[in-house]
């Protein structure tokens, strides 16, 4: 995709939360692949701007209607929609048209879905990347629990209380358990307001138990929130805090650095990582990073795994760029072979390309979920959606108040479904994604 007729020389404006400035693996791998478009493309020259994740997407959508929005942003499913119905984004269909077959058929499907709407692609996935478990398995043998053995959520929850002990040695399930003497919790999230997070495991129980997105085309209203499964499966979470005492109530607090410090700094026996994150963190593990072994998402039945949700971070170009031809041609460059293989070897992310996977660098142990996330994604994964209105807020709400005001789950999901589809309801039907 790299290649193609010359532009004019120009700088354009790139606005990330990783970008070519910074020291995690994901910054580094952006600065050689910077080095490179630099080498095959000498006119054009990227202006960086690092800017954090939780609010990428407000800031790109106020700065485009002001007129000052950067030519490149990287968008996530929770801010695409909004961004694409406000008219911000070009389409890429027309470059990407041109590549050559080899190239297109190079890049997988969910590349190519992503984002599209209609027939025009408005994104072009820099990363793609989804969460599986990551269990500390020398705690876990240790407690007499075998981690491949753990297939329902029930058994991962007793598995959890196993290894959560207070100061006296006591479990949960004992009576005088202290848990404001733990040093090791069972599970951890991110769940503080405001930070992105949303009810725990919501689109995996929604596709495990009604087999439909949490919230999707065509209508995209959240009417099953109060379904009597997905109030079965909401009080579990809850119960994890409450009850059943395998997760504490400061992860309620927390955001997502705090929740990956968490489990890297050896504070927690088994944590969902993203594989996208997980080469940066990897580096930063407090005990053998060898310890911590992937596993696949329990199901309620266990009759088979749980599905991979499948994520991106993808970048988008402004409508109003005034380097149009420049900002394609960076962002073809950024999904080059050479790009992927540099974003798999260096930041530790699954390869977009088939031709990538085929690198022996996949045989080493920081690379290890790149097969295993690929077998399960070949087994059973789904696209995580990008609604119209974002859920975050409303459901992070719901969930504190479960948690911390005991309001009862029926009537707290209730709520917040009648919340989202009030706000639903402003937005006229031919503004909503097909």
């Amino acid at each position: 995709p790299a290649q193609g007729a010359s532009v004019a020389a120009a700088t354009i404006r790139y606005m990330g939360h990783f970008t070519a400035l910074g020291d995690t693996a994901r910054d580094r791998a952006q600065k050689q692949i910077d080095q490179k478009f630099k080498q095959a493309v000498p006119g054009i020259t990227i202006q960086w701007e690092q800017t954090a994740w939780e609010t990428i997407g407000e800031k790109y959508m106020a700065a485009w209607s002001a007129n000052t929005a950067p030519d490149i942003s990287l968008f996530s499913p929770a801010n695409l929609a909004q961004a694409v119905r406000l008219g911000s984004l070009e389409d890429l269909q027309p470059a990407f048209g041109k590549w050559t077959d080899q190239d297109k058929k190079d890049l997988s499907q969910a590349w190519w879905d992503t984002g599209t709407y209609d027939g025009k692609k408005y994104i072009a996935p820099l990363l793609l990347f989804g969460d599986m478990l990551l269990y500390r398995k020398s705690v876990f043998d240790k407690a007499g629990v075998n981690i491949g053995e753990i297939k329902t959520w029930k058994q991962y929850t007793e598995a959890c209380q196993k290894v959560v002990v207070d100061a006296q040695g006591r479990h949960p399930t004992d009576a005088g358990f202290d848990e404001s003497t733990v040093k090791m919790w069972g599970w951890f999230q991110f769940l503080a307001r405001g930070s992105g997070a949303g009810i725990p495991r919501l689109s995996q129980f929604t596709w495990e138990r009604l087999n439909k997105p949490d919230l999707g085309p065509p209508d995209w209203r959240a009417d099953h929130w109060a379904s009597p499964e997905i109030v079965e499966a909401v009080q579990m979470v809850v119960n994890w805090v409450t009850k059943d005492k395998i997760q504490p109530r400061s992860s309620l607090t927390y955001n997502l650095e705090d929740a990956d410090n968490s489990f890297v700094s050896g504070q927690v026996a088994t944590y969902q990582f993203g594989t996208h994150r997980y080469g940066s963190w990897r580096e930063k593990m407090q005990f053998p990073p060898e310890d911590a072994v992937w596993g696949r998402y329990p199901t309620w039945d266990g009759k088979k795994w749980g599905p991979v949700l499948v994520n991106h971070w993808s970048m988008g170009i402004s409508s109003k760029s005034k380097s149009k031809d420049q900002a394609i041609k960076a962002t073809a460059f950024w999904m080059s072979p050479d790009a992927d293989l540099i974003m798999s070897d260096v930041a530790g992310q699954q390869p977009r390309r088939s031709s990538i996977t085929k690198n022996p660098i996949f045989e080493r142990p920081d690379l290890s979920f790149v097969k295993l996330f690929d077998q399960a994604a070949h087994e059973w994964s789904e696209p995580l959606t990008n609604p119209p209105v974002r859920p975050s807020d409303i459901q992070i709400q719901a969930y504190n108040q479960m948690v911390n005001d005991g309001v009862p789950v029926q009537k707290a999901l209730s709520d917040a479904r009648d919340a989202y589809n009030k706000l639903l309801a402003d937005i006229p039907k031919d503004q909503l994604p097909k």
